[in-house]
């Protein structure tokens, strides 16, 4: 509250006295700063785990194509391939969790809305169409590790030390600021949910998880196998 009192108080010194152009640099590192104290790793994941945990599906598009248009459009080619590789597995993770919720109509619900864009032809989709027919798919060598709570833990981490990675980069130039303002705005409002996933491991695979080569890049963690049946 004092910070946002001084602000002010700066803010209206500023236009009585006509110095336009330093008011137009201080609001310029007044946004950066909120910036630096909003746009945390752990915040976005937290939202991103609120959003499978509670099957929401609407709130989990919102968060990635923000992200998607405000940050992972500014990458090399090398960490785009990355952050689609993300996306494949939060989304691939976020089925699984409403499938063993019993969530049947969310499941419907995100093939009906994302079909375009995950669609059949796609190779890492091509047999995920299949997942509510599949029987038994906790024990199936495409699906058992997503049933995993191994595979949550890497999820989340490797996430969040990819988000670490490319928020350490400039993120603040003035000629992203506006888009920086409306990720504030979204993530205040999916902010308010607190509650924590809880995902059974209820199978195990021999699979290894896609982001041991993340965790190489970024905590030097290794590959991560989930234990064998």
């Amino acid at each position: 509250m004092d910070g946002l009192i001084s602000e002010h108080i700066i803010r209206q010194y500023l236009i009585s006295h006509n110095y336009m152009r330093t008011l137009d640099a201080f609001e310029v590192e007044c946004k950066r700063d909120r910036v630096r104290h909003r746009f945390q790793p752990s915040t976005i994941v937290t939202d991103v785990q609120n959003a499978i945990s509670e099957s929401n599906l609407t709130q989990l598009i919102d968060v990635w194509h923000m992200l998607q248009d405000t940050f992972f459009t500014r990458l090399d080619v090398d960490k785009q391939r990355t952050a689609q590789s993300f996306k494949v597995h939060v989304f691939k993770t976020y089925l699984v969790h409403a499938f063993i919720k019993g969530r049947t109509s969310k499941v419907t619900e995100f093939y009906e809305e994302l079909a375009s864009e995950f669609c059949p032809n796609l190779p890492e989709w091509q047999s995920w169409f299949a997942l509510p027919y599949t029987p038994c798919p906790s024990d199936h060598p495409e699906y058992a590790m997503y049933f995993t709570k191994t595979w949550m833990d890497i999820l989340y981490l490797s996430l969040s030390n990819f988000l670490c990675a490319i928020f350490s980069l400039d993120l603040c130039n003035t000629d992203i600021l506006h888009r920086l303002d409306q990720l504030e705005a979204s993530l205040t409002k999916f902010g308010k949910h607190t509650d924590k996933p809880t995902t059974s491991a209820t199978s195990s695979s021999t699979n290894v998880p896609p982001f041991g080569d993340l965790l190489d890049d970024f905590n030097q963690l290794g590959s991560i196998r989930t234990d064998p049946k």
